[in-house]
Protein backbone atom coordinates (compact mmCIF):
# COMPACT_ATOMS: atom_id res chain seq x y z
CA UNK A 1 0.00 0.00 0.00
CA UNK A 2 1.21 3.56 -0.80
CA UNK A 3 2.17 5.50 1.82
CA UNK A 4 0.39 8.79 2.27
CA UNK A 5 3.18 11.18 1.67
CA UNK A 6 4.29 9.40 -1.64
CA UNK A 7 0.32 10.23 -2.93
CA UNK A 8 0.88 13.39 -1.82
CA UNK A 9 3.64 14.06 -4.30
CA UNK A 10 2.19 11.88 -6.77
CA UNK A 11 -0.48 14.65 -6.64
CA UNK A 12 1.94 17.28 -6.60
CA UNK A 13 3.46 16.29 -9.79
CA UNK A 14 1.03 15.78 -11.65
CA UNK A 15 -0.31 18.23 -11.31
CA UNK A 16 2.50 20.76 -11.87
CA UNK A 17 3.16 18.57 -15.17
CA UNK A 18 -0.46 18.23 -16.65
CA UNK A 19 -1.86 20.25 -19.14
CA UNK A 20 -4.27 22.37 -18.57
CA UNK A 21 -7.58 21.27 -20.15
CA UNK A 22 -6.96 17.27 -18.83
CA UNK A 23 -6.97 18.68 -15.20
CA UNK A 24 -9.58 20.47 -15.50
CA UNK A 25 -11.69 17.56 -17.43
CA UNK A 26 -10.12 15.21 -14.48
CA UNK A 27 -11.37 17.40 -11.78
CA UNK A 28 -15.12 18.21 -13.28
CA UNK A 29 -15.23 14.19 -13.61
CA UNK A 30 -13.90 13.76 -10.08
CA UNK A 31 -16.04 16.06 -8.54
CA UNK A 32 -19.37 14.72 -10.21
CA UNK A 33 -18.67 11.38 -9.42
CA UNK A 34 -18.37 12.50 -5.76
CA UNK A 35 -21.85 14.62 -5.84
CA UNK A 36 -22.99 11.64 -6.99
CA UNK A 37 -21.71 9.89 -4.14
CA UNK A 38 -23.04 11.96 -1.82
CA UNK A 39 -26.55 11.94 -3.24
CA UNK A 40 -25.97 7.71 -3.00
CA UNK A 41 -25.34 8.13 0.27
CA UNK A 42 -28.97 8.66 0.70
CA UNK A 43 -30.74 7.70 -2.14
CA UNK A 44 -31.25 3.62 -2.36
CA UNK A 45 -30.62 3.18 -5.97
CA UNK A 46 -27.16 4.67 -5.82
CA UNK A 47 -23.83 2.72 -4.49
CA UNK A 48 -22.74 6.29 -2.72
CA UNK A 49 -19.42 4.72 -1.23
CA UNK A 50 -18.69 3.21 -5.25
CA UNK A 51 -19.06 6.75 -6.97
CA UNK A 52 -17.62 8.10 -3.67
CA UNK A 53 -14.33 6.00 -4.42
CA UNK A 54 -14.06 6.75 -8.47
CA UNK A 55 -14.31 10.31 -7.39
CA UNK A 56 -11.72 10.30 -4.85
CA UNK A 57 -9.52 8.05 -7.15
CA UNK A 58 -10.06 10.94 -9.94
CA UNK A 59 -9.53 14.09 -7.34
CA UNK A 60 -6.45 12.44 -5.74
CA UNK A 61 -3.97 12.29 -8.96
CA UNK A 62 -4.88 16.20 -8.97
CA UNK A 63 -5.01 17.15 -4.80
CA UNK A 64 -3.18 15.78 -2.21
CA UNK A 65 -6.29 16.63 0.02
CA UNK A 66 -8.32 13.97 -1.92
CA UNK A 67 -5.38 11.53 -1.77
CA UNK A 68 -5.38 11.82 2.29
CA UNK A 69 -8.84 11.38 1.84
CA UNK A 70 -9.08 8.55 -0.21
CA UNK A 71 -6.45 6.81 1.66
CA UNK A 72 -8.32 7.17 5.10
CA UNK A 73 -11.70 5.33 3.01
CA UNK A 74 -8.93 2.37 1.65
CA UNK A 75 -7.66 2.11 4.86
CA UNK A 76 -11.09 1.66 6.56
CA UNK A 77 -12.47 -0.30 3.55
CA UNK A 78 -10.18 -3.13 2.89
CA UNK A 79 -12.36 -4.61 0.08
CA UNK A 80 -11.99 -1.54 -1.81
CA UNK A 81 -8.41 -0.96 -1.33
CA UNK A 82 -7.71 -4.43 -2.94
CA UNK A 83 -10.26 -3.08 -5.96
CA UNK A 84 -7.82 0.02 -5.82
CA UNK A 85 -4.89 -2.49 -6.64
CA UNK A 86 -6.33 -4.31 -9.08
CA UNK A 87 -7.73 -1.29 -10.99
CA UNK A 88 -4.23 0.54 -10.70
CA UNK A 89 -2.79 -2.47 -12.07
CA UNK A 90 -5.10 -2.35 -15.28
CA UNK A 91 -4.88 1.28 -15.68
CA UNK A 92 -1.08 0.79 -15.83
CA UNK A 93 -1.20 -1.99 -18.08
CA UNK A 94 -3.69 0.07 -20.32
CA UNK A 95 -1.21 2.88 -19.96
CA UNK A 96 1.65 0.98 -21.81
CA UNK A 97 0.02 -0.25 -24.28
CA UNK A 98 -1.09 3.23 -25.53
CA UNK A 99 2.21 4.39 -25.39
CA UNK A 100 3.40 1.15 -27.71
CA UNK A 101 0.34 1.82 -29.98
CA UNK A 102 0.84 5.15 -30.06
CA UNK A 103 4.58 4.53 -31.13
CA UNK A 104 3.87 1.93 -33.47
CA UNK A 105 1.31 4.28 -35.66
CA UNK A 106 3.96 7.12 -35.70
CA UNK A 107 6.75 4.50 -37.24
CA UNK A 108 3.96 3.38 -39.10
CA UNK A 109 3.55 7.08 -40.56
CA UNK A 110 7.05 7.43 -40.48
CA UNK A 111 7.60 4.22 -43.27
CA UNK A 112 5.19 5.89 -45.77
CA UNK A 113 6.73 9.25 -45.86
CA UNK A 114 9.90 7.71 -46.77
Amino acid sequence: MPRRQDLEEAARHAVANGSPLRRHLILAGGWSFVVLGLAGLVLPFLQGILFLIIGLMMLSSQSPWAARHLQRVLDAHPAANRAHARAERNLRRLRARHRLFLRRCKSRQHHKSL
